[in-house]
């Protein structure tokens, strides 16, 4: 008989929730949100990004980044500069003040990570993302 406490979905949602309602009480606090949050570290680890690019990154439809682009320029966290090359493509780049809130978060990130895989050994971590990936790639493959 099924029993969903014990799907695997259910429980991997379930984690994923709560890791990420925890996450969201801090960022609120810094005053950003989660996706914001993941536009910065993206951005921040390179150069520059394009909408395309980072929208990719975050899993988003392309409509979705352009407005979370447009709300984080508003905010002063990214600018948006024309390619010198080919003036169709619109560079995004971290400001000062993004790259300093990026900076504020890290910490953060690791505080939880921390918190999350307190009792669990290195090995156990390693073996779990594995597991988490090849989830991913076999549903990816369906």
């Amino acid at each position: 008989m099924y029993d969903m406490e014990t799907c695997l979905a259910f429980i991997t949602s379930c984690a994923a929730k709560k890791i990420t309602d925890t996450f969201n009480e801090k960022l609120i606090t810094l005053g950003i949100t989660r996706i914001q949050w993941n536009a910065l570290y993206y951005l921040g680890s390179c150069e520059y990004m394009t909408q395309t690019e980072l929208a990719k990154k975050l899993n988003v439809k392309n409509s979705t980044a352009a407005r979370l682009i447009g709300r984080m320029e508003r905010d002063g966290h990214v600018y948006r500069k024309k390619s010198d090359n080919d003036r169709r493509t619109v560079k995004l780049m971290i400001t000062p003040d993004g790259r300093q809130i990026r900076e504020r978060i890290f910490p953060e990130e690791e505080k939880l990570s921390i918190l999350a895989c307190r009792d669990i050994s290195e090995e156990e971590e390693i073996t779990f993302k594995k597991v988490l990936n090849k989830i991913l790639t076999n549903i990816k493959q369906n």
